[in-house]
């Protein structure tokens, strides 16, 4: 009886450097939460006015800008964490890189929807004359807008770094099966 030997060559799948699945299902879950946040934010806020005092409007304001500062910060670190999951990494450096491009098309989205907004909110109400005052205000909440968008960086580094795995999941393995060597001799007659 001769011996049968099999050899069985695992073939290794190298992690591309970006996994864009990761970065898109990062870059789409950031824009549901942050609209979601935003939406359910304000219509809280606007749902508590009291149309008998004036004030009520002055407190709203100031809610909707906390919400507008608080929801791309939260949508973004929630977003780096997922991407950084689905990256399948163990390395805290790529999983922050994946986070840092979800990062960067969620502002691509963001400010598509800024750009159509900014010239509604950066033109003064008819019968203003003071256009110049008007500007500065508006002027400062653009800024405290860019401001929120440093920090949620920082949220996205942060949710992506944290995110990777610790462990690399375990992959079956691919075997291949190969033809024995020519020097064992397969029995016919079995």
């Amino acid at each position: 009886m001769s011996i049968f030997n099999r050899e069985t060559v695992f073939v290794e799948r190298r992690q591309p450097q970006l996994r864009w699945s990761a970065i898109f299902a990062g870059a789409a879950i950031s824009i549901g939460v942050w609209t979601l946040l935003q939406v359910w934010g304000i219509g809280i806020d606007l749902a508590s006015i009291d149309p008998s005092h004036e004030n009520d409007l002055r407190g709203a304001g100031i809610g909707a800008g906390l919400i507008s500062l608080i929801a791309p910060i939260i949508a973004v670190f929630v977003a780096g964490i997922l991407s950084g999951w689905l990256a399948n990494t163990v390395e805290r450096g790529l999983g922050a890189v994946h986070a840092l491009v979800v990062w960067a098309l969620t502002v691509l989205a963001a400010g598509a929807a800024t750009m159509s907004v900014v010239p509604m909110i950066s033109m003064p109400p008819a019968g203003t004359t003071d256009h110049l005052r008007f500007a500065i205000h508006a002027g400062h909440g653009l800024m405290w807008i860019g401001g929120s968008l440093v920090v949620s960086l920082a949220a996205a580094l942060l949710g992506g770094a944290l995110g990777v795995t610790r462990t690399r999941r375990r992959e079956p393995p691919t075997a291949v099966r190969t033809a024995p060597p020519a020097d064992i001799v397969v029995p016919t007659d079995v």
